[in-house]
């Protein structure tokens, strides 16, 4: 396996794409077995579509729009004017295949017909591949993940995140099997002929305030103990989101420091929580949020600071190395899943929070996209999606148990 990282900035889509993918395979030894195209709103995606469909007619394609930049081993690449990122994997010995498919009136049946069209394009049905990669349009993320779930049960990681734009206006796409969508879910079967190594963090910390969620309508927390959402949860942050309680309004930015959080469980003696990020104060003072949300779920105040958010990419990637015992120079390349809302938080700072992946993995090509919501698994077995969190992929040079 060989792993080559490129990106382009042109103003036009289709020589974005062009420029990206001769760069891309300038120096493969032969086409790409696998493609995954991450971009910024302004770029058509069909027009990435039909451009990478042209050139690589044979090679899976996967992709997503991120918001307001691309990241890789050369930098953050600003989405102004645009950002195109591509990952391109050279396998002949491993597998690879895409489903997409639109949401209609069942979005857990759509990821299972997804992942069943991944693994039948991947000339694998039946079997289980080492990960499935992700990409969705927001708002479905869990009915997805139990989709998928139906179809191969739940040790197998499903990791990736869902697709952004740049103002939370709806800009955001998919791509799939030379299709594009506003209204999708992209998934991949991988069956890499090398081990690849996962991880799934956010950098928060738990607060002293908690209590529990007494009355929720699907994503939307209406009541903590008994209380108006926002009214609980603004006395929780000193006033985080004072200004909005009369109207209602957007709280993405000034929530971005204090998300809240479910216990998931103990591993060993470290708590683990799957975060869940403020959107919107309505009217009535309740939250809706970047997940869904249950009546008496238990629910914590996390807190978090730009030291913590520019560091932890870091330290998830040292993470995997060293929970599968690997040096840098045994990983080919990373696939990294960065909060959209954390990298607005420290949007000054992203050079840094580059050069620190950098200091991990050294020479390692790598892409980040930046998405509205993370799926990752915290333990084997417990696949989730979540909000201001990190997932990581390695794919090292070890070889395949598959």
């Amino acid at each position: 396996m060989h792993i080559f990282v490129s990106y382009s900035q042109k103003n036009d889509a289709r020589e974005a794409a062009e420029q990206a993918f001769c760069d891309l395979t300038a120096n493969m030894a032969g086409m790409p077995d696998f493609l995954f195209v991450c971009y910024t709103e302004v770029y058509d995606s069909r027009a990435i579509c039909s451009t990478l469909s042209r050139l690589a007619p044979k090679v899976p394609v996967h992709g997503a729009s991120s918001c307001r930049g691309v990241m890789t081993g050369s930098g953050f690449i600003p989405g102004s004017p645009g950002a195109l990122g591509l990952f391109g994997i050279y396998d002949p010995d491993g597998d690879y295949g895409v489903g997409l498919r639109c949401f209609e009136e069942n979005p857990g049946q759509s990821g299972a017909e997804a992942v069943a069209e991944s693994l039948e394009n991947a000339g694998r049905p039946g079997e289980s591949p080492h990960f499935v990669w992700i990409t969705a349009t927001p708002g479905y993320e869990e009915k997805l993940l139990a989709g998928i779930e139906s179809v191969l049960g739940p040790n197998v990681p499903v990791l990736g995140g869902s697709a952004a734009d740049d103002t939370i206006s709806g800009n955001w796409s998919v791509i799939g099997n030379g299709q594009s969508s506003r209204a999708a879910v992209a998934v991949s079967s991988v069956f890499s002929s090398v081990e690849p190594g996962f991880s799934f963090h956010s950098g928060y910390s738990p607060t002293s305030c908690f209590g529990v969620a007494t009355k929720t309508n699907g994503r939307v927390l209406q009541e903590i103990d008994g209380r108006p959402a926002a009214l609980v949860y603004n006395e929780w942050t000193g006033g985080a989101v004072t200004p909005v309680l009369s109207m209602g309004g957007n709280v993405v930015q000034s929530t971005n420091w204090y998300p809240l959080a479910r216990f998931s469980h103990d591993l060993g003696k470290v708590p683990l929580y799957l975060l869940s990020h403020p959107e919107t104060v309505l009217s009535d003072n309740s939250m809706s949020l970047f997940t869904d949300i249950h009546a008496n779920d238990k629910i914590t105040l996390m807190t978090g600071n730009r030291k913590s958010l520019i560091n932890r990419a870091a330290r998830v990637v040292e993470s995997v190395l060293s929970s599968h015992d690997c040096q840098p120079d045994q990983v080919r390349g990373a696939l990294i899943v960065f909060c959209a809302g954390s990298m607005l938080a420290v949007r000054d700072d992203m050079e840094e929070v580059q050069h620190k992946i950098k200091w991990v993995l050294g020479d390692v090509p790598f892409l980040t996209l930046f998405t509205f919501g993370e799926q990752g698994c915290l333990t084997e077995g417990a696949n989730c999606h979540g909000n201001l969190m990190i997932s990581v992929i390695l794919f090292t040079n070890l070889p395949s148990a598959l």
